[in-house]
């Protein structure tokens, strides 16, 4: 738990790849700080950085007027390959998911996230391609606004499900020549890339030759 803010990962600039940042908190007001808001980003505070093929699930944040980002609070960063669900900000705040404030995102399944009761998942569509989430309009920059089929979302699997819409719809980027997912599976498969920071298995029939 963090008193101000990030309370999974605090980053001014850097990068992070191929983590997971799961079940923090984000409490208090905190007085200002580099990252923009005290209390933001219960999951990442993230300014002038990178995070990559990384997970970020059921984080929290709490303070009631300045808890936005229960996810990732985003300021002028880029966030590439990953997957940001189950995230909570309280009523009132924006981006239960992703607090976006300048920066980019590309091939990112924002969802399942909230403010209160309220779905919530990310605060502004700017700089934002082949990435899905609710505020999202489907076909514009490549992006998706509808459920991306997580596995079992109870259970925080938050790979994708056989017939997602997200399964080979990621723009593919120069690092995922050769690369791997969060579960160490190749991030190419059949020539087409996922959304988020797991890639499905390859489909098909197979034929056993006796």
């Amino acid at each position: 738990a963090a008193w101000s803010c990030g309370g999974g990962a605090y980053m001014l600039g850097g990068s992070m790849f191929d983590c997971v940042v799961a079940h923090n908190t984000c409490n208090g007001a905190g007085g200002g700080n580099d990252s923009g808001v005290a209390g933001a980003g219960a999951g990442v505070a993230l300014r002038n950085g990178l995070i990559r093929n990384c997970l970020i699930a059921n984080n929290r944040s709490t303070h009631a007027t300045a808890g936005q980002g229960g996810g990732v609070y985003q300021r002028d960063a880029i966030i590439e390959g990953c997957t940001i669900a189950g995230n909570t900000s309280p009523a009132g705040c924006s981006g239960g998911g992703v607090y976006k404030s300048g920066g980019a995102m590309t091939n990112t399944i924002v969802w399942h996230n909230f403010a209160g009761a309220i779905v919530n998942d990310i605060s502004s569509s700017a700089n934002v391609s082949y990435s899905c989430a609710s505020e999202l309009v489907s076909g514009v920059n490549g992006n998706l606004s509808c459920d991306p089929l997580f596995r079992n979302i109870p259970n925080a699997d938050f790979r994708l499900a056989p017939g997602s819409p997200c399964a080979n719809a990621a723009t593919i980027l120069p690092w995922m020549v050769g690369g791997k997912d969060l579960d160490g599976r190749n991030r190419i498969i059949s020539g087409g890339a996922d959304m988020g920071c797991y890639e499905s298995p390859a489909s098909g029939t197979l034929f056993l030759v006796r």
